[in-house]
């Protein structure tokens, strides 16, 4: 975001503010006090760190190969000068047109034009890597900022809302602050925050107020029911859609049988704990679950995805694919990585014992729901397939217990 852009957008969000009669709160802390002090930050350095590693051994590689040349060239500079020297040496005692004057002379000047040759091949592996060494550092430079960059952005969008701050940014970014005076220095609370994400990994969380403590440790946002983006905009009425006419009974089937469950907020007996850092966190059964059974709804914020040249450009971690509805022809997005329920823990199975629906509610809108697709034991991990298109850009890890 250019100063002229970014001036632009904090002008507009302070005249929204006055027309609210709301004062912005605007906060601000130390990215690399955060990158120091917390656990994620330290992943974010470790990451760098490891890149950086493996960009300076393939240069360090490349030096090497440059220094064999330097060596090599110094050989025969030395060697060029000796006969050189033993040639003039000769040149005393040999007439211009003598044979052997000639063909010596010739030989050398042989010589002089090759290592001349060699030399400007040397200056090029020299400036080639020069241009490598500059291109490494401009790509270390790169990766750094686009991790903490993120970092900073999921520690502004994460726990912005849930504290009531309008405006959170790193303090360094000048093309924010310099539009924004009178904030506070929000870095030790932000700390606290994100540090106790760590220690929420060595609890089981079962009942309310359980997973209540949880969501606030991770800083997200707990939605009992999906929350519509201000963006979007049309009749939302699932029945007046594309989907509802092509699924008709299939959907009117499961309105029945699931309508009033998602409407009383029923979840299955399950609880949610730590599994690995790959994975993070799982949810498993507390108690038997029946086949077809519905697990929980899926709930986050319904959105529009922003795309770049035809591919989704946002994160989509925790997005499920919502039908069409209102004034869009195509798919939304409902998100639930910094607002949504128990259900955005349930993790991808190769041989899943839950299923995703779309039921249309009694409230006539579409609901993401997880039903259970086979008998589920207690103790047993609920699994989903995220599907091919969500790993096709991801790595995949088969250990997931």
């Amino acid at each position: 975001m250019n100063a002229q852009v970014c001036k632009i957008f904090y002008i507009s969000l302070l005249l929204n503010s006055l027309v609210a009669k709301a004062p912005l709160v605007c906060v601000g802390f130390s990215g690399k006090q955060l990158l120091d002090g917390s656990v994620q930050g330290k992943k974010c350095k470790t990451e760098i760190s490891k890149f950086e590693d493996q960009v300076v051994e393939k240069v360090e590689a490349l030096r090497v190969v440059v220094a064999v040349q330097e060596q090599t060239m110094k050989k025969l500079r030395q060697e060029v000068t000796k006969k050189r020297e033993l040639f003039e040496l000769k040149h005393k005692d040999l007439k211009k047109n003598d044979p052997i004057f000639i063909k010596e002379k010739e030989e050398l000047s042989k010589q002089i034009h090759d290592l001349n040759n060699k030399e400007r091949e040397l200056e090029k592996a020299q400036q080639l890597f020069m241009s490598d060494v500059q291109q490494a550092s401009n790509l270390i430079k790169k990766k750094y900022d686009t991790i903490t960059k993120l970092f900073y952005k999921d520690v502004a969008t994460r726990y912005g809302p849930m504290r009531g701050w309008d405006i959170v940014f790193e303090k360094n970014n000048k093309d924010v602050a310099s539009y924004i005076s009178g904030h506070s220095d929000k870095t030790e609370e932000l700390l606290q925050l994100l540090n106790k994400q760590v220690c929420a990994q060595g609890k089981v969380y079962q009942t309310k107020p359980d997973v209540k403590r949880l969501f606030e440790d991770l800083g997200i946002i707990h939605l009992e029911n999906n929350k519509i983006d201000s963006s979007i905009c049309g009749d939302l009425d699932a029945r007046k859609t594309a989907y509802y006419r092509n699924n008709k009974a299939l959907l009117d089937q499961y309105k029945i049988k699931y309508a009033s469950c998602v409407a009383q907020h029923y979840r299955a007996p399950f609880y949610i704990k730590w599994i690995s850092e790959k994975v993070g966190f799982g949810v498993f059964a507390s108690a038997d679950i029946k086949a077809g059974e519905l697990v929980q709804e899926y709930t986050g914020i319904l959105r529009v995805p922003s795309k770049h040249k035809g591919l989704f450009a946002d994160d989509t971690t925790y997005s499920w694919n919502y039908p069409a509805v209102g004034n869009y022809a195509a798919a939304l997005h409902l998100d639930s990585k910094f607002e949504g329920n128990e259900m955005r823990f349930v993790n991808h199975g190769n041989d899943p014992n839950a299923v995703q629906i779309t039921i249309i509610g009694a409230d006539n809108l579409f609901h993401v729901c997880y039903i259970a697709s086979r008998n589920i034991k207690t103790g047993e991990q609920i699994l989903v397939s995220y599907g091919k298109d969500y790993w096709a850009c991801r790595n995949y890890y088969e250990d997931l217990f």
